[in-house]
């Protein structure tokens, strides 16, 4: 059996095909092996740097689910988005009246980014752009 400090890595493995299983069903055409793997590390760490676990089955299921969704949208950004993109976008429907409003609100979004620091501009992209963990950016943050 491994173990590391009082983690049982094998106590959480016993999940692993039903883990998959779920992620399999929740996110589909993703590789639920992968991430439920991905999960597992992370969990991993999130032990190793004190926190407990006490219920492992349904904290990876959960945590193995959103890793799917992440790696979803990693796949969607494969393709590097052009500054220009919203300004390419197809307009709303005729009469619906939302082009003046959506312009506004690419400008408004485009000066409130211009107007941070760029080290905060950098921790909103790695969140919400690239999708990074809050604990991944602290790290690399020092």
């Amino acid at each position: 059996m491994t173990t590391t400090g009082d983690l049982r890595i094998d106590d959480w493995v016993v999940h692993r095909r039903n883990v998959v299983r779920s992620v399999a069903a929740r996110v589909p055409g993703i590789d639920a092996e992968e991430a439920t793997s991905r999960a597992l590390e992370k969990m991993v760490r999130l032990h190793t740097t004190g926190a407990t676990i006490t219920d492992p089955a349904p904290y990876w299921r959960r945590a193995a689910v959103n890793e799917a969704i992440s790696m979803t949208r990693e796949a969607g950004r494969t393709t590097p988005v052009q500054d220009d993109t919203l300004e390419d976008l197809t307009p709303p429907a005729h009469g619906a009246e939302l082009d003046t409003e959506r312009q506004a609100d690419v400008t408004m979004l485009r000066t409130a980014l211009a107007d941070l620091a760029d080290e905060d501009r950098q921790l909103l992209f790695d969140r919400h752009v690239h999708d990074k963990a809050v604990t991944d950016i602290a790290t690399g943050l020092g």
